[in-house]
């Protein structure tokens, strides 16, 4: 699932492609925590590149029948990690196609605020008396609508200083 430089676009049905926030976890969570404590929940964070993929080039008419948009989820791709410190609501994510800016929002599109997303996650924890691990990842959930991904273009996926990645779709 994990994409290193290259999608072989041959291999999904209608691949879309994604920026969003991705935290590392610090400790495990397995109760509700607040927004301020959520920082003190994670080790890194790093830009990442979400690939979803569906039958149907609308599946906005069935989002409502889905357990989350995870059902799409077919492959993703991390950036660098960096000091968690350094989010905050004002940084933007891009997407580029072949150099060409196509999508641009910023981070706050992620509820409001991407450490939501560390909370939310906190409740469903707690709600099914699980517990994510320390070192699991979170993707935030995506700052932007997704892009159609084609064959021979190249995408840059990048928030302001968490860094960039760049895939081939081959």
């Amino acid at each position: 699932m994990q994409r290193h430089g290259e999608v072989k676009i041959s291999d999904f049905a209608w691949p879309r492609v994604e920026p969003e926030v991705v935290f590392k976890l610090a400790k495990d969570i397995d109760q509700q925590i607040t927004l301020e404590q959520a920082p003190s929940y994670v080790e890194a964070i790093t830009v990442g590149a979400e690939i979803l993929d569906y039958r149907s080039k609308n599946p906005d008419p069935f989002v409502e029948e889905a357990i989350a948009d995870n059902a799409g989820a077919s492959g993703f791709a991390l950036g660098q990690w960096s000091d968690p410190a350094i989010l905050h609501q004002n940084l933007k994510a891009t997407i580029h196609e072949n150099n060409e800016l196509k999508r641009e929002a910023p981070v706050s599109a992620i509820f409001g605020n991407p450490w939501k997303a560390v909370v939310a996650l906190s409740t469903i924890m707690q709600e099914n008396s699980t517990v994510l691990p320390a070192g699991s990842i979170l993707f935030s959930s995506s700052a932007t609508d997704g892009l159609e991904m084609r064959s021979g273009s190249t995408y840059r996926i990048e928030i302001q200083l968490l860094g960039s990645i760049e895939l081939k779709a081959i």
